[in-house]
């Protein structure tokens, strides 16, 4: 979908119906449902919906941060929402059955039966690889890494070609990021090698932003440079940088390189070198 503008519109819009559709439907029936729950005396109902808010916006809080930095890098997106949309399920389950009555309530049943078979028929048409497969649909390459974390979603793509011989591009969210393509590899190892050159005495480097590692390779053959920082923002830049040899000349097994996983202008800013 990334090269017809009017497809990928429909696509991203039946994509994010088919994967948000279930879970924002149950949370939205849940709080409703909770409140009537808690109001069951109106001298208390303030202090009941008050603790009913405050642990609804706790869990909101604690929900994207458990999905961000636990669920995604553990378990991936997919297998991550699937997690989520069972635990809605088991608790609209769970508070039906401990209350007498909403147990006899026949459309509560019936809703829950259609939201268990509707999950269901989505899990098993849509296969467990199916978001993977949608962030690597890429035309004329193949993946040769593909890393869902709580950075960013990394795809690493190699690509074959008369003019430009074999090549690799890095994609953050759907986006590149770089690729040592033989325009991209001239200008990277020139950002080292003319410095390193025009300087005097170069000791000392540091490198903002890694991407295929080509200009911190370039440094690593001018051996008067003692020490280089690679910061990236991502460990997974230097995950994946080995699928981008020779040209980056393995930069990360370099012992002079020390590989920094930080923002860089912080890392300037708290730096006195």
């Amino acid at each position: 979908w990334f090269l017809d503008p009017f497809a990928s519109t429909i696509e991203i819009v039946i994509f994010c119906l088919v994967v948000l559709l279930i879970p924002t439907t149950l949370i939205g029936i849940g709080f409703p449902l909770a409140s009537e729950l808690t109001i069951e005396k109106l001298p208390t109902l303030g202090r009941r919906i008050g603790r009913l808010y405050a642990f609804n916006t706790l869990g909101g809080t604690l929900g994207s941060l458990a999905t961000g930095f636990i669920l995604l890098p553990l378990l991936g997106s997919q297998a991550g929402l699937t997690v989520v949309v069972v635990l809605n399920l088991l608790m609209f389950v769970l508070l039906v059955m401990s209350q007498p009555s909403l147990r006899i309530d026949r459309k509560l049943r019936r809703l829950g039966l259609e939201g268990v078979v509707v999950f269901g028929v989505g899990v098993w048409y849509l296969g467990p690889h199916y978001l993977a497969d949608a962030q690597t649909k890429f035309e004329g390459g193949r993946v040769l890494a593909f890393q869902e974390t709580r950075d960013a979603t990394f795809v690493v793509m190699g690509y074959e070609s008369e003019q430009d011989a074999s090549y690799q591009q890095i994609l953050v969210n759907g986006r590149s990021y770089a690729n040592n393509a033989p325009p991209g590899r001239r200008y990277m190892a020139t950002l080292a090698h003319l410095p390193a050159l025009l300087h005097p005495a170069p000791r000392s480097v540091l490198i903002a932003c890694v991407g295929t590692g080509t200009t911190v390779g370039a440094l690593t053959l001018h051996p008067e440079i003692q020490s280089i920082k690679a910061v990236d923002l991502a460990q997974t830049v230097f995950d994946v940088a080995p699928l981008f040899e020779p040209l980056n000349h393995g930069f990360q097994r370099t012992p002079k390189v020390e590989k920094v996983v930080a923002n860089a202008r912080n890392y300037l800013l708290r730096n006195k070198e």
